[in-house]
């Protein structure tokens, strides 16, 4: 399957990376993005032929079966629909689009297209978040009962956030996250923020939410950790609690008198989360091939996306705003 990549921040060009040389039956034939110059050096990095400025561009070319877009939020919706009108399926990062009106339209168009849409939630690719969900799948911890979902990226660029961007952008896999790994919507939010020394500005939040089923889940979502990059779970049920702690760089320690001293978490999102990036890339492929339903698709996205726009009033007026 021929595939180009719309956008080569730092999420595409992990994509298009991956997919010129790690993704069976796959070939990335084009790359798009704005910057021209930045789509010719990733294009001639990785050996690709077609470089273009737009998105629209790449969609049109005739080589392209399917895109990946990685472009800002605020085109992907659009991307989406363009791609839907010429029969060519589509993988997207999330959020789906700017709006939940715009999710709707990219999600008519799609099914109209008969064509596919994947959403990158990858932390569901992940094997460790993966084993958790199947454990409370199977019933190993009894009914679950409190979830803590634990983000936290390492000190890097920029150390704060509009709260759109960090609710939109990071926390959003942390909703998706509490939805799949309890099987229950998330019903009511309540959001607190971490305010940044810029006005308007947040280095982190903190969310608790409660569930159809009765249990609740705390999210706490932090930009600027000095010790590196925290991805945490924990699922306490009735029977057992199930949880993930953080993957270090090496798994030797050394100990003298001031004490031991062991390896820092994995330095960040490309190499904590670099097997799931390539897993739900594959699901993708194959899906498309064997024109199976996609593992992630539009509702999946739009569910998640509700919850973040919930955390935005709540962040708002202090109050708990029901989903």
């Amino acid at each position: 399957m021929r595939f180009g990549v719309v956008g080569v921040g730092a999420m595409g060009s992990l994509h298009a990376e991956y997919l010129a040389k790690r993704v069976p039956n796959a070939a990335l034939v084009a790359i798009a993005d704005v910057d021209i110059a930045a789509a010719h050096t990733v294009a001639g990095r990785l050996e690709v032929e077609h470089a273009y400025q737009t998105a629209t561009e790449l969609i049109a070319a005739a080589s392209v079966d399917a895109i990946v877009v990685a472009s800002p939020r605020r085109t992907h919706a659009g991307a989406i629909i363009e791609a839907a009108e010429v029969g060519k399926h589509t993988f997207s990062e999330k959020p789906l689009a700017n709006t939940i009106e715009e999710i709707d339209s990219a999600t008519a168009a799609v099914e109209k297209a008969g064509v596919a849409l994947q959403v990158g939630f990858h932390r569901r690719f992940d094997a460790s978040f993966r084993h958790v969900r199947d454990s409370i799948a199977r019933g190993e911890i009894g009914e679950p009962r409190i979830v803590h979902s634990v983000s936290r990226d390492p000190v890097w660029g920029t150390s704060s956030r509009l709260p759109e961007d960090l609710l939109l952008e990071t926390t959003i896999h942390d909703f998706d996250m509490v939805r799949w790994m309890s099987g229950s919507e998330i019903v009511e939010v309540h959001a607190v923020g971490i305010p940044a020394t810029e006005p308007g500005r947040l280095e982190g939040v903190i969310v608790s939410l409660r569930l159809k089923n009765g249990s609740v889940a705390t999210i706490d979502n932090h930009v600027a950790s000095a010790y590196g990059y925290d991805q945490r779970v924990e699922v306490f049920g009735t029977q057992a609690v199930a949880s993930v702690a953080n993957i270090p760089s090496h798994q030797a320690s050394v100990t003298g008198a001031e004490g031991d001293l062991h390896a820092p978490p994995l330095h960040f999102f490309a190499e904590r989360y670099e097997d799931a990036y390539i897993a739900e890339l594959v699901a993708f492929t194959k899906c498309v091939i064997d024109g199976t339903t996609p593992a992630i698709g539009a509702s999946e996205a739009r569910a998640a996306q509700v919850v973040a726009f919930a955390a935005l009033e709540s962040l708002r007026t202090g109050a708990t705003v029901r989903v």
